[in-house]
């Protein structure tokens, strides 16, 4: 009977945060926003994913990086914005982002993303969702959240 009881709380708690993911992407709209969303599990975060997609009253753009990028700012860039500047037609009001914990190159990655953070809020106008997720077997990739909170 524990678990069930676990198993519905978990449940209960998983829903609430989808709830409040997809408030934070509406209310996120025609501005830069990096929304970190930690999910282990890879069979509960694609079930996440595809609820996000269907509850969410806006499109949102899948976006898996490769093992070998170097920067998020110009992958970001590469994948969501004509080469001028301008916004591409149909480009997303919402970006998620997966693979993070791929990337070979995390640390060159965080540095050149830290770089450049003021360009995300000068040329990004719509939430960027970023799945990174840990291992079981090591600790989460080497995160700087410093550059989230500088402006």
């Amino acid at each position: 009977m524990t678990d069930l009881l676990k198993q519905q709380e978990t449940a209960r708690y998983n829903e609430r945060s989808l709830k409040t993911l997809v408030r934070s992407i509406a209310m996120s709209q025609q501005q830069f926003s990096l929304i970190l969303v930690r999910c282990n599990y890879e069979q509960l975060r694609q079930q996440i994913a595809q609820r996000l997609r269907e509850m969410s009253a806006v499109p949102i753009q899948d976006l898996v990086l490769p093992a070998s990028v170097k920067t998020l700012y110009t992958t970001l860039q590469a994948n969501t914005l004509l080469p001028s500047g301008a916004s591409a037609v149909g480009s997303p009001s919402a970006l998620m982002v997966f693979g993070l914990e791929t990337v070979v190159a995390i640390d060159e990655l965080m540095a050149s993303t830290n770089q450049v953070r003021d360009e995300f809020r000068k040329n990004f106008s719509c939430p960027v969702v970023v799945w990174p997720r840990t291992s079981k077997v090591g600790p989460p990739p080497p995160l700087n959240l410093k550059w989230l909170l500088t402006n």
